[in-house]
Order: structure tokens, then sequence, then C-alpha cells
């Protein structure tokens, strides 16, 4: 009996008419389309963009380096003991996968995702951002603005026990 139903669906080509229903249903109804540069598309709340670090709650504990998986993290511990703050921080974007364990890793939730998606440049060296660039404001750079409500909000949208260090398991 399958054989025979096999048959007759490679001769009748039931697959094809089934493609062509699903086609023919889309073709009447309105198209969706937005206007990229001028509409920019609505970024979901857990969005995992651009690596943004917020430098002065950074203890060089050097866990998001270890928890890289694509060794993108560089970070330098400052020789002076009485220092916590890093000597370098480097983040290479080009070579990011966005996979967010850096930012699970860190106990003191310095580093995070921001809604910057639009890393398009035009040299492979603007992707690969040393401390100086990585956590402060890009207004004349036009590139990317990093206000710090954006980075308390960004801290204070996560739920408890999610991501970071700080969050104790109930």
């Amino acid at each position: 009996m399958a054989a025979v139903k096999a048959f007759f669906m490679k001769v009748l080509f039931i697959d094809l008419w089934k493609g062509l229903f699903v086609t023919e249903r889309y073709q009447w109804k309105k198209k969706f389309t937005m206007q990229y540069p001028e509409e920019l598309p609505d970024i979901p709340p857990r969005f995992r963009g651009r690596l943004i670090v917020d430098m002065p709650l950074c203890i060089s504990c050097k866990l998001c380096e270890i928890a890289c998986p694509t060794n993108v993290i560089t970070v330098i511990k400052n020789p002076d003991k009485t220092k916590r703050e890093p000597l370098e921080f480097t983040i290479d974007h080009g070579r990011c996968s966005f996979c967010g364990l850096c930012v699970d890793a860190c106990p003191t939730d310095c580093i995070l995702h921001h809604e910057e998606y639009e890393l398009a440049v035009y040299s492979y060296d603007d992707l690969y951002h040393h401390k100086e660039l990585v956590g402060r404001k890009w207004s004349e750079a036009g590139q990317f603005q990093l206000e710090a409500q954006v980075a308390a909000s960004v801290h204070t949208e996560r739920p408890p026990g999610e991501g970071g260090g700080n969050a104790t398991a109930a």
C-alpha cells in the first residue's frame, strides 16, 4: 500500500502542489517592508549586541577572558596591587560570537551586551577596541554613544538569578 501511495505522490506531484498552495496563500497578503535606514527595527530586550564595559567596576579578575570561547577579550592586570582597574582591556569584535558567556562570568556585572548592532566598518582594525574605547562615549567618532542611563538601565533590567555573579539563587 505504501508503494502505491509513493507512486501516486511522484506521478501527481503532490508535494509540488502543496508548495504552490502555500505560495498562493501568501501571494495576496499585505507585504511588510521596513525602510531600514529610516526605520530602525525594534530590538528585543535580551538582544546581544556590541560588548560594552563599565571600566570603574572592572576588578581585573580575568573571568571574562577565561569564559570567552573565541579568545576575544584580553585583560592585563595592573602590576600595582592597590589598583584593581586593568592595565589593558581589549575586545576584538571581529572575532566575537556574541555568545554572552563573558557577561555571565563577570562577578561585578561590568561587561554587558548593548543594543548596538551596526558593527560594519571599513577596516578590521576598527573592530579592535582598547581600554579607552571600550567604556567611553564615542560621540566624536560618530559610531556609538554610550550613556550612563543606558548602562544603568541594562543592569536593572536583568531579572534576578540570570547572568552575572551578584544575583543570588533562590
